[in-house]
């Protein structure tokens, strides 16, 4: 409630929530990738995220989060992944703040940041692979990689080359060979 109050005095009635409790199979399998985190410093285990239209919605979304929960002493932990990607691609900001004494991750999106985790989750569906744990044909990898430094272009108004068409294409072609045939 205290996210859809942020979104609604930052004026964005474009903005979308959801909001999710982390399945036991994927705490566990969390728990597994890195045996030394512990259950209480597990971050994401209730999480929501906001889906905004722009990089300056965004930023200034996040601005507000950080401004009105850090005089309160809730933020936990801010991780931009946007001005530093993870390997695979993914962009977005992760604020972690407390509330009613448990961390909670809210994860604040463009449009096409969360585009390019559904086009991962539908991939890892079609390879039967976890492509975001790393799991996976390197041919996918490379295509999302690159899909999304085209997404970034894009969402800054860079002009696409006809050289990364081209390029995603290719990548496309190869990353597609890699689906069992039913």
């Amino acid at each position: 409630m205290g996210l859809k109050s942020f979104v609604k005095t930052t004026g964005m009635p474009e903005a979308t929530l959801a909001q999710r409790l982390k399945r036991l199979p994927r705490i566990l399998g969390k728990l597994a990738r890195y045996p030394s985190m512990q259950i209480v410093n597990m971050d994401d285990i209730a999480g929501c995220r906001v889906t905004v239209d722009s990089l300056d919605e965004q930023r200034s979304l996040v601005d507000h989060i950080l401004k009105r929960w850090d005089e309160q002493g809730q933020v936990v932990r801010v991780r931009d992944y946007v001005a530093q990607p993870k390997d695979s691609g993914y962009r977005a900001v992760h604020v972690v703040v407390l509330r009613d004494e448990r961390r909670v991750e809210i994860q604040v999106r463009t449009r096409l940041q969360q585009a390019w985790p559904n086009a991962v989750e539908d991939s890892s569906r079609a390879l039967g692979e976890e492509l975001k744990w790393d799991s996976g044909p390197e041919a996918a990898f490379k295509y999302h990689r690159v899909w999304s430094e085209t997404l970034e272009d894009v969402e800054k108004g860079l002009p696409l080359s006809r050289a990364r068409v081209q390029e995603l294409a290719e990548l496309r072609r190869i990353a597609s060979a890699t689906v069992p045939k039913n």
